[in-house]
């Protein structure tokens, strides 16, 4: 995402694309029966309930999604390189690192944060605390 606008705007696209990807893990797991196909109908009169705007409620992506996302992230260096590696706690005869990988990211960011994650989702606001946060620190 080599483009010349605020970080917030790219945090902003890759939630977009995070939520593409969260609609397409929906998918799979309701046999291609995603509920925004088809009209909200009112329990009580049966008529067509007017759609929400965007901003009255809170966009969530599922943990699968931000996963792919951080692994793209990360494939294409746009993490920095302090943030791409563990320990792996072997520390003699010499001290051994590894590649963390977007489920660590993921982990390192669902332990310090408080209060922690709910379910297998995030939020817009923690997604973009993740990516701008200590964990993976993108831009």
């Amino acid at each position: 995402m080599a483009v010349k606008v605020p970080a917030q705007e790219r945090v902003e696209s890759l939630f977009n694309m995070a939520m593409y990807l969260s609609t397409k893990y929906d998918n799979e797991n309701d046999d291609n029966n995603s509920p925004l196909d088809s009209p909200v109908v009112s329990p009580v009169n049966g008529t067509e309930i007017e759609p929400v705007e965007e901003e009255a409620y809170v966009q969530y992506v599922q943990i699968k999604a931000v996963e792919e996302v951080v692994r793209h992230l990360n494939h294409t260096w746009q993490v920095p390189s302090e943030k791409r590696v563990t320990e792996t706690g072997v520390k003699y005869p010499i001290r051994t690192y590894r590649e963390k990988t977007a489920q660590d990211m993921i982990n390192t960011y669902q332990d310090i944060q408080k209060p922690p994650l709910i379910g297998d989702t995030m939020t817009k606001e923690e997604f973009s605390d993740m990516l701008l946060g200590s964990q993976v620190c993108v831009w």
